[in-house]
């Protein structure tokens, strides 16, 4: 794949700004002209050489093929999409995976001594070490299917607070020592949405809550159902959200300034947020520095 570009105008700053940024493109080759300026702008031979041209010149109608100016802003797109995802995969497998080896020696080690209770204890670390790469997998593969638009919503009746029960139990032994998650409910029981995506939501703000709160405190889930609206609300007493941060909170792969030796993809949130909007949802959130943050989904009940 390659493209060929043409910038007709005056403007050489605006042209070489305009080059600066394609140059960063390394998957495929770009050549990108300029001319100052075109005597016959209505002779469109020259048109014919480029995948694009774009006419600045005052003189010129202005003109760009836009079918393929946006084929190549979606592989600029992915391309940024892809060198991110290879960044962020290998900074997140690595910690999971060193802890796997280095249990694995041990296990050697502790066999050849009879120390089982040991051993025990590095095959729990390891299960959980399994776990964090089946989350961090988990997301990247929603992610892939929201960019595509392969992943469909599928409503049915489902039991609320059953769902819910069973996220906590799955996530009990990737919570630090001594947390508990601690669930209430109040309203009809029986509520028609995706459970899958709904499950996939519950399970990234738990995994926030945990991650972000200290050793031996609470979770709180709370589900709310009323003739109007479904709400589901997690609650932690972490470290909270820099008032600075809130407009890039839901971005992908955004990292708070305050959680940056926290192990993390930073497309929890993003994820989230995607998935509640395709079921017709709200998502939102307060903080408060130091003190922890309540994150909220609210459904329409038709």
């Amino acid at each position: 794949m390659s493209y060929r570009f043409l910038m007709i105008g005056k403007d050489k700053r605006g042209y070489l700004q305009l080059k600066s940024l394609l140059e960063k493109i390394t998957e495929f080759p770009i050549v990108f002209e300029w001319l100052p300026h075109r005597d016959k702008p209505n002779d469109l031979d020259i048109f014919n050489q480029y995948d694009a041209v774009l006419l600045v010149h005052e003189a010129a109608a202005p003109m760009i093929e836009l079918e393929k100016v946006q084929s190549l802003e979606q592989a600029i797109a992915m391309q940024d999409l892809k060198s991110d995802f290879v960044g962020m995969a290998s900074h997140e497998f690595r910690t999971p995976l060193t802890s796997i080896s280095s249990s694995a020696d041990l296990i050697e080690v502790y066999l050849k001594r009879g120390e089982y209770d040991q051993v025990n204890k590095h095959l729990e670390r390891i299960k959980r070490s399994v776990d964090d790469m089946n989350n961090i997998l988990s997301r990247f593969l929603s992610l892939d299917q929201l960019e595509k638009g392969t992943k469909k919503v599928e409503a049915h009746r489902i039991d609320l607070p059953r769902l819910v029960t069973e996220v906590s139990d799955e996530f009990k032994r990737l919570l630090k020592t001594g947390q508990t998650i601690l669930y209430e409910h109040v309203g009809p029981e029986s509520v028609a949405l995706d459970p899958i995506l709904l499950k996939e939501v519950l399970l990234n703000l738990v995994s926030n809550a945990s991650k972000y709160s200290p050793a031996d405190v609470s979770i709180l889930i709370s589900t709310t159902v009323s003739k109007e609206r479904i709400m589901l609300c997690v609650t932690d007493h972490g470290m909270g959200i820099p008032p600075e941060e809130y407009t890039q909170l839901f971005n992908r792969f955004f990292r708070a300034s305050n959680a940056a030796n926290i192990q993390g993809t930073g497309l929890g949130l993003h994820l989230s947020k995607s998935m509640v909007e395709m079921m017709q949802g709200n998502i939102g959130y307060s903080s408060e520095l130091g003190k922890g943050s309540t994150f909220w989904v609210v459904f329409p009940r038709p």
